[in-house]
This record gives structure tokens, sequence and C-alpha cells, in this order.
């Protein structure tokens, strides 16, 4: 997981790289032959707790959840 903050100029102030774990699944349905939905929800979350910002040591955990729908469209005569 890539983290960064900046100083509200645009002058980076922290940025890492951090080991990250992703959890999550989806599942797609067809509404007809062709045209269908699909769901998809993730949890990701650092592993590492403590890293060097520069200035001082933080020790702060990242983790958010995202979630996305589309729209599946089956071409035809498949793969």
């Amino acid at each position: 997981m890539f983290a960064s903050v900046d100083d509200g100029l645009g002058n980076p102030f922290i940025s890492r790289s951090l080991k990250a774990m992703d959890l999550g699944g989806g599942v797609t349905g067809f509404l007809t032959n062709r045209i269908g939905l699909s769901w998809d929800v993730r949890y990701f979350r650092s592993i590492d707790r403590t890293f060097e910002s520069g200035l001082s040591l933080a020790s702060e955990q990242l983790s958010f959840w995202r979630a996305n729908m589309a729209v599946a469209i089956r071409l035809k005569g498949g793969l």
C-alpha cells in the first residue's frame, strides 16, 4: 500500500510503501444473455504499524473499505 501526506501546498511530507493485506469478494449476475451487473467489496489494511516519517516514528495502521459496481458485457462467441 502506498501512503503519502503533503503539507497542504503539494510538498510531500511523508511518502512510504507499506506491507498490506487485501480481503474481499464479488459476484456477477446477468440480467440477459449479454448484459449483467458485477459487484465487488474489498477491505485493505496495512500490516506494518510503525514507520519512520522523517521527523519521528508514527504508529498508525491504515485501513479502508472499497465497493465497486460495474456493467458486465458478454461478447458474442466468448473465449
